[in-house]
């Protein structure tokens, strides 16, 4: 299955662990098949498991690890992303399929259908030949990591009624993420604000984690304002609770939460993670109210870089 993807030459940006890598050689037909063989889900190449049930004041959370894999998997995590990121940005538009067709086809993309495409990916991904910022790559997909984790982990304690996809725009202000849940024992809806960071490179975990704790402690009560309009104008349990979803977080009722999600190319990953959380958020005090994902990704810098040339295979 595996093979030269394209003949171009990586780029020299860098971050913390050095020069970018090249992508992934397994052609982006090869890893689509793949990832069809797995129903396009994500868990099929993560390991997770829970790793420590919380408590009061204590995080609850979650270990997703790929390590280990063989090329053709990473190359099909890599394809799962990148058609996400096609359909969140195209919706019901053409767009996707457009690029699905060239890719199938082999075919390079001209004329409008090339400036289409260029349209929906140059402002996080770039163009061939001009990537935009690498940091700002690896950290994308660390978001979309989180999301596809979220929407995909089976939980029989709750029903998600509402998961935000990441932004467009990767320097748009606002929440990385957000959730709203029914409880399955009483049909509450409550809702966890998330908070995404990568790790790479020589840092400590605690230190993305850290940066997470400060952010949303500092911005949270402006990025639930930002929600509550599109929230509260949503038919049902979504509306609901849209309504009063900045109250909730100002009071720490039971129904508001916080996350932070972390994608790390630690390898081996820490035992520990998320201990210091609740000193943070001392108010969110309710087992369940505090949550983690560390979602361990051996060769992370370069899993971002195959997603973004698959992205590009058609131009």
């Amino acid at each position: 299955m595996s093979g030269p993807t394209t003949t171009r030459v990586p780029m020299t940006g860098t971050v913390s662990n050095g020069p970018e890598p090249f992508p992934i050689s397994v052609t982006a037909v090869d890893a689509r098949l793949a990832a069809s063989g797995a129903s396009n889900k994500l868990g099929a190449f993560l390991s997770s498991s829970l790793a420590h049930a919380g408590g009061p004041g204590k995080c609850r959370w979650h270990h997703a690890k790929a390590v280990g894999l063989s090329d053709v998997h990473r190359a099909a995590i890599a394809w799962i992303i990148a058609e996400e990121v096609m359909h969140s940005r195209g919706g019901l538009s053409r767009v996707k399929q457009v690029w699905i067709d060239a890719v199938a086809t082999g075919t390079k993309l001209a004329g409008t259908d090339q400036e289409l495409l260029k349209a929906f990916i140059s402002d996080v991904f770039g163009l061939p030949g001009q990537p935009k910022s690498a940091d700002h790559l690896i950290g994308h997909v660390g978001e979309w990591l989180w999301y596809l984790h979220a929407r995909d982990m089976s939980d029989p304690s709750r029903t998600i009624l509402r998961l935000e996809p990441p932004k467009f725009t990767v320097t748009e202000q606002g929440a990385d993420g957000l959730v709203i849940y029914s409880s399955t024992a009483t049909g509450t809806t409550f809702f966890r604000l998330w908070e995404t960071k990568k790790q790479t490179g020589n840092g400590a975990v605690s230190a993305a984690t850290n940066k997470a704790y400060t952010q949303v402690g500092r911005r949270a009560k402006e990025y639930l304002a930002k929600l509550t309009a599109p929230l509260s104008l949503t038919p049902g349990e979504v509306g609901d609770i849209g309504k009063e979803i900045a109250d909730l977080w100002l009071l720490a009722d039971p129904r508001a939460g916080v996350g932070v999600s972390v994608a790390s190319d630690r390898v081996p990953p820490p035992s520990t993670c998320f201990t210091t959380m609740g000193s943070h958020f001392a108010k969110f005090k309710q087992p369940g109210q505090l949550e983690g994902l560390l979602v361990s990704v051996e060769d992370l810098h370069q899993i971002a870089v195959t997603v973004r040339e698959y992205l590009w295979t058609a131009l």
